[in-house]
């Protein structure tokens, strides 16, 4: 599931080149999220945090998480987690994250560029939310320009390519 797939309240999914025989067999988000939860077993749903992030608990069925791609933007990654890990999980559950990282050749891949730069973005982010000094993340004076990548996330990609370091 991907941002193709209209919401609910997505004009777009009552359009005549959505429509099939029953207008209610049209695959939103919102119906194709309840057919997971509602599947009896293990079951798997294959989304990105971006049409995931909002507006949905997996929390009660849905505890494991697998990523196979990660964005520089961290507080999509967080809230993404937030969808399975929240207060209300019951007794017991453990919830497992899954954070793939590749390799090209035995050498770290972009991949742990990405997650270098997001564990960075988590740690400034919760000295934030504990009562830390409030300051401007990497010296910017705006919290939005910090989120997708800042200057340091693409100096070390340019790196990386041009195979001037090890990508960790």
């Amino acid at each position: 599931m991907d941002g193709r797939v209209p919401t609910d309240d997505d004009p777009g999914a009552d359009s005549p080149a959505s429509r099939r025989e029953n207008p209610t067999d049209v695959d939103t988000r919102e119906r194709m999220i309840k057919r997971f939860l509602r599947t009896p077993g293990p079951a798997a749903l294959i989304t990105n945090p971006a049409s995931c992030s909002e507006s949905i608990s997996l929390h009660s069925t849905c505890h494991n998480a697998i990523y196979l791609d990660r964005t520089y933007d961290c507080a999509q990654f967080l809230q993404s987690i937030d969808r399975i890990h929240r207060l209300g999980l019951p007794e017991g559950v453990t919830v497992q994250i899954h954070i793939i990282r590749g390799t090209v050749g035995g050498q770290p891949a972009v991949d742990h560029l990405v997650d270098a730069a997001l564990l960075a973005k988590e740690a400034a982010m919760l000295d934030l939310l504990q009562g830390a000094e409030l300051r401007p993340l990497n010296g910017s004076d705006s919290l939005a320009k910090d989120v997708d990548g800042d200057r340091s996330d693409l100096e070390a990609l340019l790196r990386y390519l041009l195979g001037e370091g090890s990508g960790s």
